[in-house]
């Protein structure tokens, strides 16, 4: 059953819910109390201290501030997330995610464009059509298909998100659909609104629609490949943008097979097309040593070109970083980060100590 407290007092107040439907099913007949009993909150906070010149200061990755939020202690997001989990026997779900705090605004999704301090992270509905194993369908507003890293803080690697994150898309508002075909091949398809930007409004209707697709391949257990982590995912986003001017995304990436316990390694590409002739390609190397049960070592290294976002050529950057489980339920990340491009003064640096708490 679901209570009345502060995070749904939060929510209402938020606009996001209202608290009669919250207060009737508190009083409602036991198959409601079931139904509502599946609905889960979740979330996170983040926070940390920056030091030295942000990697993307001036560059367009919008997820990393500029100088101006540097050397000082950062309240950077605060995630609610409302969601209740497809059922076995096919019955619907949802998720409802909010951004709360002074990053929320670089989510883009206000209709005014003009951002705020509480944006919407995601709204979707999930379905199940019993054809084959089972299609799952998404509608409403959800995660783009392409790119290794991704905007949610808690499940990114690295506080301080790459160049490759930099000229990806982030959401979309549209329909996708799901299918495993086997137990080695899943698929995704989708079609969404078209906008006009980079990593900002996917509110933003430019008056066409775009198209989205990726297969993923993962190999039996049993196996040399399936034993090491060996796994193929490749992404598509085309036709975004206006019509006079589209963006077309690709993206691939690979998940060698390490035989070495605790030691995995991952390539991943990003490639964009844009009909200006401003194309934009980056290479990106991720390795990761858990050095304990506690101690996670991490490593990133990219290369390439963005004439479309950040307008630089000949980029290159690493980042090195531990992840240390020092507190239940924190993630506790030290991380350095260092970016050289063409025509640069000089390199730019960063040394980041952060701290997300999920509940």
């Amino acid at each position: 059953m679901i209570k009345t407290n502060k995070w749904t007092m939060a929510l209402a107040a938020a606009g996001v819910v209202t608290l009669s439907p919250f207060a009737q099913a508190q009083e409602a007949v036991a198959p409601a109390e079931v139904e509502s009993a599946s609905i889960e909150l979740s979330g996170y906070i983040a926070t940390a201290y920056a030091m030295g010149s942000h990697p993307a200061s001036g560059g367009g990755n919008t997820f990393n501030s500029g100088s101006g939020s540097t050397d000082k202690f950062r309240m950077d997001i605060v995630s609610l997330t409302l969601s209740k989990p497809m059922g076995a026997d096919g019955t619907s779900g949802f998720n409802l995610g909010m951004w709360i705090g002074p990053e929320a605004s670089d989510l883009g999704t206000q209709d005014s464009g003009d951002g705020g301090t509480l944006e919407l992270m995601e709204a979707n509905i999930n379905m199940m059509v019993d054809v084959g194993t089972g299609l799952n369908l998404t509608a409403g507003l959800w995660g783009t298909v392409v790119g290794y890293e991704v905007y949610d803080y808690s499940a990114n690697a690295f506080y301080e998100r790459g160049w490759g994150f930099a000229v990806e898309p982030t959401h979309h508002v549209g329909v996708k659909a799901d299918y495993q075909l086997n137990d080695n091949i899943g698929l995704t398809f989708g079609v969404a609104n078209d906008y006009d930007g980079f990593n900002t409004n996917a509110t933003d209707d430019a008056g066409s629609v775009g198209y989205l697709g990726a297969i993923s391949y993962a190999p039996s257990e049993g196996t040399f490949l399936g034993d090491n982590g060996f796994g193929v995912y490749v992404g598509t986003v085309l036709g975004m943008g206006a019509d006079s001017d589209e963006t077309d995304y690709y993206y691939a990436a690979v998940n060698l097979p390490i035989p070495v316990d605790g030691l995995s390694v991952d390539l991943a590409a990003d490639w964009v097309d844009d009909d200006s002739d401003a194309d934009a390609e980056i290479y990106q190397v991720y390795a990761f040593y858990e050095l304990s049960e506690t101690v996670t070592l991490m490593g990133r290294y990219e290369f390439g070109d963005d004439d479309i976002t950040t307008q630089k050529s000949d980029i290159s950057s690493y980042a090195i970083g531990v992840d240390y489980a020092l507190w239940d339920g924190v993630q506790t990340r030290l991380e350095y980060m260092t970016s050289d491009w063409e025509g640069a003064s000089a390199d730019e640096e960063s040394l980041t100590l952060s701290l997300v708490y999920s509940f």
